[in-house]
């Protein structure tokens, strides 16, 4: 769970940024950066093998969940990136805005999953 009050800095000098979540997700923290959130956007990714449901906003990035439901916007209405899941529900009055992420997710899945 990510509290409202919570704050993650990505750093992301270096390359992407990857999450690996292994239960569901209630995110309703912030991302923070000195970049632009399209950098951040395109530079962030989430993924789980798990099929438990992701509850998700205010988010920045890319979420790849195939096995779960992912919902956006149940209480804070931005979403900014992209979303691969087995079922996605965008509720009524989200900023949605498509970002695509640059790194290349399939190699990322197999290198999380060990």
């Amino acid at each position: 769970m990510m509290n409202p009050s919570a704050m993650i800095i990505p750093g992301i000098v270096s390359g992407p940024v990857r999450f690996m979540v292994q239960y569901s997700v209630l995110w309703r923290g912030t991302i923070s950066s000195t970049y632009s959130p399209d950098v951040v956007a395109q530079n962030l990714w989430m993924y789980t093998p798990s099929s438990n449901m992701l509850d998700v906003g205010p988010f920045t990035g890319t979420i790849q969940a195939p096995n779960a439901d992912v919902i956006v916007g149940q209480s804070v209405k931005t979403f900014r990136g992209a979303i691969l899941g087995q079922s996605v529900v965008v509720h009524q009055d989200v900023k949605f805005t498509h970002v695509p992420y640059l790194g290349t997710i399939s190699s990322q899945v197999a290198e999380a999953s060990k």
